[in-house]
C-alpha cells in the first residue's frame, strides 16, 4: 500500500552530500503552500548514473517501485494460502 503520490525524480546526483545540498535548495525555493499540503524532497540510494535525465530516472524508479510491491504482494499471497491450507 502506497502512502504517499510521487511527483517524480527531481536530478541523480552522485553522493549524499551533495544530495542533501541539492534537496536543501530545492526546499528554499519550494512554495509554502506545496509543503503545507504535504509535498516533500528525500534522497534515496540508486544505482543510476548521476546526470540521467530525471524522466528518465522516474520511469526506472517506477518500474523498480512496481516490481518490488508485486514481489511483495505475491510474498504475502504465499503466505496468506499456506496459512489456509493450515486451517
Amino acid at each position: 500500500m502506497r502512502t504517499y503520490r510521487s511527483a517524480g525524480v527531481v536530478a541523480v546526483l552522485k553522493g549524499k552530500h551533495c544530495a542533501e545540498t541539492e534537496m536543501k535548495n530545492l526546499e528554499n525555493f519550494q512554495l509554502s503552500q506545496d509543503r503545507l499540503e504535504g509535498w516533500r524532497y528525500f534522497v534515496e540510494p540508486t544505482h543510476q548514473r548521476a546526470g540521467t535525465d530525471a524522466v528518465q530516472a522516474t520511469q526506472v524508479r517506477q518500474d523498480e517501485l512496481e516490481s518490488r510491491e508485486t514481489r511483495a504482494q505475491l510474498e504475502a499471497d504465499v503466505l496468506v494460502a499456506r496459512a489456509d491450507v493450515r486451517r
